[in-house]
């Protein structure tokens, strides 16, 4: 444990301003949403004299997203899912009336397979989600009412189509935010800092350099973002829909100018320039300057809506790249050549920023500057359901096996000690909390006993006021907005902290709203509070015994492998193409390495859950993913110059490198 993290202001003494800071318009907006939309789903709720509401309020808060278009897919995978798990349990009651056993091992292997793909599967993850939670509600209510499964799915399916109907509308009336202008903002944020990259290479160039802090932070691959954010964006406009394979280039086009931008400066970190003609450093400084133009003009268009990159700008940054490319002497040095290999292809992808260009002004366009251009995201968009199964994920795999025999376990536990009442609280924690680490169970146990513990206590002391007259529900509509809007705000809050929002407000909802109308019966905030005490000491258990896998460990585990796929990169050129095809992973080595260093970053916060370590960023293991950062851009101008290498073309095997 170093000294800042004993030190660190954001840990537990901060956990007030943690919560409820910063105070952005965002922040407020969305509170002030989701608050509106609660009262409203509560009042149709009343009109219509639905039972149960507390689905409808936990449906509002998992779909509380700012993009209409995610909002959108969102609640279709809920829909989805919901219909598919509310008849799996019912045809599973249905075909073992009479064989619990058959039932158990039928209900394991649906649990199993839903957990699996939804830890696996790249889309639709959250309707494989929800199949699992829906099913174990419909299945666990068999043991205390069979005769009453089909109603409890028929009330759960109206319940939840209440809540997507009212946070649509919310999300398509009240201050809409557009996917497709997210996902614009997204590319534009790293040509922003790719530029701010292209200005500190000039100023190194002087020999002299500004301190950036953004800059030195460990770089994730935001494509598994954006790739969602793209999705959402079909989903809203016809013309992202028609424009998609355009779209999916241009995100590729923009990775890559971020990783040639940070490409150029490692190489001249390490001293490139020096074995480079006066003639050549001219040459490159010009390219620089050229893209660095080119770029800011991209952050015009976005910021005026207008198009600003002139085909001056673009055609003289290709021709000055062309010529550089044609002054390397045969014999010239191999870290010169390098660098020299990168500012070329860096100004020859200065002209496909063109179509970005365009879309920023609004006026998005299929054209002929990126044919050729491999996406990056192709192959995750047409991946099958079995893919998951053929190229099994050892930890996802275990992590589902855990999460179902814990499952299991608590409800042979609730059904054999006849606690029918926290059944699917205590089985549905189980599933919820059952996480890859320890860290990241701890983190999220930690946050939904309080959470629920919290939303009772506030239950509670609603269901007292409101005892006295039931029939005014001025005061309870009041209530609902006020815990709405608090439970969001804290929904936005950092990682380990933002799932307390949640159950707060559900627990709240099951207590004061648990029926229709409102009583004064505070059963249900203790058999919630109970029910997730039992699944939370059945999961630990199960976790500690069956392949307990600490952060910490896969903190260094990720490494090593982004190390390893480092390797295998760097021999790219010198295997056959059977060889090559055989180690190269699902979407290329850079995405891959990408990301699992951002899951060492992941892995190293929730570690802090298992080394009682406060929140700080600062850690041994960043500082090395930090440099293998730095190193893996390296490998990556040596296989591209390997590559484009006369004597790689001349044996025919020249192609792009991802």
């Amino acid at each position: 444990m170093t000294s800042a993290d004993k030190t660190d202001p954001q840990g537990w003494p901060g956990l007030f301003p943690a919560l409820f800071l910063p105070a952005t318009p965002d922040r407020w907006r969305r509170s002030v949403r989701t608050a509106i939309v609660m009262v409203l789903a509560i009042l149709i709720s009343l009109l219509m004299q639905f039972d149960q509401l507390a689905w409808t309020v936990i449906t509002i808060l998992i779909l509380s997203i700012p993009e209409v278009g995610t909002t959108w897919i969102k609640a279709l995978a809920r829909i989805a899912g919901t219909l598919v798990g509310a008849a799996g349990g019912i045809a599973m009651i249905a075909l073992f009336p009479q064989s619990p056993i058959m039932m158990l091992i039928a209900f394991s292997l649906v649990l199993f397979c839903g957990l699996y793909l939804s830890a696996t599967m790249i889309t639709s993850q959250y309707a494989y989600f929800m199949v699992v939670v829906t099913m174990i509600i419909v299945s666990t209510s068999a043991w205390d009412d069979p005769l009453g499964v089909q109603m409890l799915a028929l009330e759960r399916f109206q319940n939840t189509m209440l809540g997507v109907l009212c946070v649509t509308f919310g999300a398509t009336c009240l201050w809409p935010v557009r996917a497709e202008d997210r996902l614009i903002d997204s590319m534009v944020d790293r040509i922003v800092r790719a530029r701010r990259r292209l200005q500190r290479v000039l100023q190194l160039m002087d020999g002299s350099q500004q301190v950036d802090p953004e800059l030195e932070l460990l770089e994730h691959s935001p494509l598994a973002e954006q790739l969602t954010m793209f999705q959402a964006a079909s989903m809203e406009s016809h013309v992202v829909a028609r424009h998609r394979g355009t779209i999916m280039v241009l995100l590729t086009v923009v990775d890559r100018l971020g990783a040639m931008a940070a490409e150029i400066e490692q190489e001249l970190s390490h001293g490139s320039l020096e074995s480079v003609d006066a003639d050549g450093r001219a040459d490159i400084r010009s390219i620089l300057e050229g893209a660095a133009d080119a770029l800011r003009s991209i952050e015009t268009a976005r910021a005026e809506g207008t198009s600003c990159l002139s085909e001056a700008l673009a055609v003289r940054a290709r021709e000055q790249a062309d010529r550089l490319a044609a002054s390397i002497e045969p014999d010239e040095d191999s870290e010169g050549l390098s660098l020299i290999s990168t500012v070329v292809r860096l100004g020859r992808h200065i002209d496909r920023l063109k179509v970005l260009d365009q879309w920023c002004a609004g006026n998005l366009v299929d054209t002929d500057y990126l044919m050729g251009e491999t996406p990056l995201l192709e192959a995750r968009l047409n991946r099958s359901i079995f893919e998951p199964f053929q190229q099994v994920n050892t930890l996802a795999r275990r992590t589902a096996i855990k999460a179902t025999i814990a499952s299991v376990a608590a409800l042979l536990l609730v059904a054999s000690m006849h606690w029918n009442s926290v059944g699917a609280t205590a089985v549905v924690t189980c599933v919820l909390v059952m996480l890859p680490t320890i860290g990241a169970s701890t983190a999220k146990s930690i946050q939904r006993i309080a959470g629920a513990a919290c939303g009772a206590v506030v239950g509670i002391a609603t269901v007292a006021v409101l005892a006295p007259n039931t029939l005014d529900v001025t005061l309870l509509l009041v209530m609902v907005a006020i815990v709405g809007f608090l439970s969001q705000w804290v929904m936005m809050a950092r990682w380990d902290l933002s799932y307390t929002g949640m159950q707060f407000a559900f627990a709240f909802a099951i207590t004061s709203l648990a029926f229709n109308p409102p009583t004064a019966d505070i059963d249900p905030a203790i058999d919630r509070v109970f029910g997730i005490l039992v699944g939370l000491v059945v999961a630990f258990i199960v976790m500690w015994l069956v392949w307990p896998v600490r952060a910490s460990g896969q903190v260094l585990f990720s490494l090593a492998e982004a190390l390893r796929m480092m390797g295998r990169f760097a021999q790219r050129g010198l295997l056959t193409a059977e060889e090559e095809n055989l180690m190269r992973p699902l979407n290329g080595f850079r995405y891959r390495i990408a990301w699992l260093l951002a899951d060492a970053y992941r892995y190293r916060q929730e570690a802090r859950y298992e080394q009682k370590v406060l929140p700080n960023s600062e850690a041994p293991a960043l500082r090395m993913g930090v440099s293998i950062q730095s190193l893996n851009l390296r490998i990556h101008a040596l296989v591209q110059n390997r590559m484009e290498h006369e004597r790689v073309q001349e044996a025919g095997s020249l192609e792009p490198v991802r």
